[in-house]
């Protein structure tokens, strides 16, 4: 029996390598049934977060910034090396890597398409951001100009725009604090005097999401991920990490997910034990799909 397929996506500031060298426990407890194809980013970077000093590199990111345009071209590459190299079975996305296929899968099914991929396994998943420069719209254009665009204070696009500079101003702020950010990015990057609402980032946040379908929690949105998701994150990661992983957990159908929290800090489980219940989750993931399937 041939065994499964699954893209891996590494983190900012990082590398195919290294990502294999990061998932190497876990490469080698599902050799048997799943091939794993580490892929460098689309664009050269900086070192990211946590990478030794002594690592020369080269290192890379799949997108260039957050605006809805820099999504969407990386979209189009994933896209390009789904086509060039797959087809895959399976996704797994390490904190930026998870961000980016999220959404790719996200706006795959918005769009009414089959997902390129049956399951998706999320690793200390940052926020994901939209490819659709019409999303959240409206809010984008008041907080670049509240004079041409102006807002009824109490109207439900106020409330909109209130939220988003707000999600926004905690993803940065926070991201800078620990080198998350590229340069140039500070609280004021998309809302200084002439800026284009098409380079304001439109956050693929719950909080978001909820407002702009008018639903009261996460569980009443009329979107969230329709596969078979796994979702992991350490202990010891950052505050913001964990929140964040958690929002994406969220943007997932809650009865097709299975959530682990291992010891660690912002890595893949290492642990043995934990190694083996991230291989069984998956298992688990790969099973739910051809029930669903043969529903």
């Amino acid at each position: 029996m041939s065994r499964m397929r699954i893209l891996a996506l590494h983190g900012m500031g990082c590398s195919a390598k290294i990502l294999r060298a990061q998932l190497s426990t876990f490469i080698r407890a599902v050799d048997d049934y799943y091939e794993v194809v580490c892929i460098d980013g689309f664009f050269e970077s900086t070192r990211g977060p946590g990478i030794e000093k002594d690592n020369p590199g080269p290192f890379y990111t799949y997108t260039q910034g957050y605006a809805p345009s820099d999504i969407l071209e990386s979209h189009k590459r994933l896209r390009k090396v789904i086509s060039n190299h797959g087809p895959f079975d399976g996704v797994l996305g390490f904190s930026q890597g998870g961000a980016i296929a999220l959404a790719y899968l996200y706006h795959q099914q918005q769009d009414g398409f089959t997902p390129d991929f049956k399951f998706a396994i999320f690793l200390s998943t940052i926020v994901p951001f939209s490819a659709d420069c019409r999303t959240l719209e409206k809010a984008a254009q008041h907080l670049c100009d509240p004079v041409r665009n102006p807002l009824p204070r109490e109207s439900h696009q106020h409330r909109l725009a209130s939220e988003l500079r707000d999600v926004l101003l905690h993803i940065f702020t926070v991201s800078s604090s620990i080198g998350a950010t590229a340069a140039g990015y500070d609280n004021n990057y998309f809302f200084r005097p002439g800026a284009d609402p098409a380079e304001v980032p439109r956050p693929l946040h719950p909080r978001l999401i909820c407002l702009a379908d008018d639903a009261k929690t996460p569980a009443d949105l009329n979107t969230r991920l329709a596969i078979p998701t796994v979702h992991a994150h350490g202990r010891r990661d950052f505050v913001y990490m964990r929140e964040s992983a958690e929002a994406v957990r969220e943007l997932c159908e809650p009865r097709l997910a299975r959530f682990l929290m291992h010891s660690g800090g912002h890595s893949p489980p290492q642990r043995p034990d934990e190694v083996a219940a991230l291989a069984q989750a998956v298992h688990r993931a790969v099973r739910q799909y051809y029930e669903i399937a043969h529903l």
